[in-house]
């Protein structure tokens, strides 16, 4: 038996709706993820009190000390001592490649480096294709924290370690990177090795599209800082989209990768 038009039009009706509530409900849920990750990454910029100011406008003649006297980002890194908060206000923060952070922290008192307030301050490269920041094998205990990296496709990673230890790089947004958002790698001249590396909460998406020949977070042959038998190095609660390996091997392009060691001594990961 048909039914009539006003059947017809009464489960059209009700059909629709459902697939009007079904839609609400998928947009509902999009919407709490992305404000729990919003909350997340905002735990997780949490610092301490800022001791060096830094600014795209400061002088090197200036105290650093208050947001009123700030200092460039090249001279705080020179400044910086163990427990020290670099603070970066906002603005963008042209950096001829790289910016080599020299000064360490001790296992109590890390430096930090990271955004005055929330604000958005952001390093990108004025000149040359490598690392936006590079710590040496000398370097230890020290925090990039809630920061914005723009390789603009020229510079080649983020941050890279080339064979320091106690690094954590947490709560950046870093995109158009050349190679790799977050790498380390055995220093080329003394051949020590990374070792507890941690890279949490980061946002790093479309990177790999010039040099490539790497991934969003490499560690690559970490080496033994000392004996604890315990996970040394993490990689947790990133947020990655949008790679490529744009280099003749065409074998990378990962989220994440770990490649060991020669004979596989790499410590626990």
């Amino acid at each position: 038996m048909r039914k009539g038009a006003s059947g017809w039009s009464s489960e059209l009706e009700i059909y629709l709706w459902g697939d009007v509530m079904r839609a609400v409900l998928r947009l509902t849920l999009v919407r709490m993820a992305l404000c729990a990750i919003g909350v997340t990454l905002t735990t997780a910029n949490a610092v301490g009190a800022c001791t060096l100011y830094a600014s795209p406008a400061g002088s090197p003649t200036n105290s650093g000390t208050s947001p009123s006297s700030p200092i460039p980002l090249l001279t705080a890194a020179h400044r910086s001592r163990a427990g020290d908060v670099v603070c970066l206000m906002a603005g963008q923060y042209y950096v001829a490649t790289p910016l080599e952070i020299d000064n360490s922290g001790t296992a109590s008192n890390w430096i930090v480096y990271t955004s005055y307030n929330g604000a958005a301050a952001e390093i990108l490269p004025a000149s040359g294709h490598l690392p936006l920041v590079l710590l040496p094998a000398n370097v230890r205990y020290v925090e990039i924290n809630g920061l914005q990296f723009d390789g603009q496709n020229s510079s080649g990673t983020a941050v890279f370690c080339m064979g320091c230890d106690h690094l954590r790089v947490i709560g950046n947004t870093i995109s158009y990177m050349g190679a790799a958002g977050i790498a380390t790698y055995p220093d080329s001249s003394t051949g020590k090795a990374p070792d507890y590396i941690t890279a949490d909460h980061n946002l790093i998406y479309h990177c790999g599209y010039n040099q490539g020949f790497s991934s969003a977070i490499s560690y690559d042959q970490h080496g033994w800082y000392d004996s604890f038998a315990g996970f040394h190095s993490f990689v947790t609660n990133n947020i990655i989209s949008g790679m490529y390996d744009n280099s003749p091997q065409n074998t990378d392009g990962n989220g994440i990768i770990s490649d060991n060691q020669i004979g596989d001594v790499t410590p626990p990961e």
